[in-house]
């Protein structure tokens, strides 16, 4: 249908629907409402921090028992021997059975421990030969012509020429 001027206008049997805003809320109510939401999105973020910061907290061992240093056990400590190595084997089969040192010491598992690990550094130690070098010894023609006269004569060759140079120069 058109109208006087020539402009087309909507069919009456179309109706066209125009969308009803109802406003239900203020603007203060939908203000009061956003906030919320970004306080309770901030409380969330913080709560995430920590329990990153916890997590990764918990990733170091936890030690579950208390190693109180007494004079008992700075006494067993010392009467012990024992070495830095030997000491850390005993914190922690201290630690692993909650005993105290002096226990943990006196234990027979720990004392069969660190015997054994005595015995290998000992035997690391007198094994440890390929520092100790021998230098050669140079004997002194005197040397060489009293060892000849007892009957001792030398085996290297460089001995022999000098002794055979040290006889000719005595006659």
């Amino acid at each position: 249908m058109e109208d006087e001027n020539g402009v087309v206008l909507p069919d009456d049997t179309e109706e066209q629907e125009q969308p009803e805003y109802e406003q239900e809320e203020s603007i203060e109510e939908i203000k009061a409402r956003l906030a919320k939401a970004e306080e309770v999105a901030q409380n969330q973020k913080i709560r995430a921090e920590k329990a990153e910061a916890e997590a990764k907290a918990k990733k170091e061992p936890v030690r579950t028992g208390n190693l109180t240093l007494n004079a008992g056990d700075l006494m067993a400590i010392k009467n012990a021997d024992i070495d830095p190595e030997g000491m850390d084997i005993v914190e922690k089969y201290a630690r692993d059975n909650n005993l105290s040192l002096r226990e943990a010491i006196a234990h027979p598992h720990v004392k069969a421990i660190l015997s054994v690990e005595k015995e290998l550094k000992t035997t690391a130690i007198a094994a440890n030969v390929e520092g100790v070098r021998r230098g050669t010894i140079k004997v002194s023609d005197d040397t060489l012509l009293k060892n000849a006269d007892a009957g001792k004569l030398p085996d290297a060759d460089d001995d022999i020429e000098r002794l055979v140079a040290a006889r000719f120069k005595r006659q």
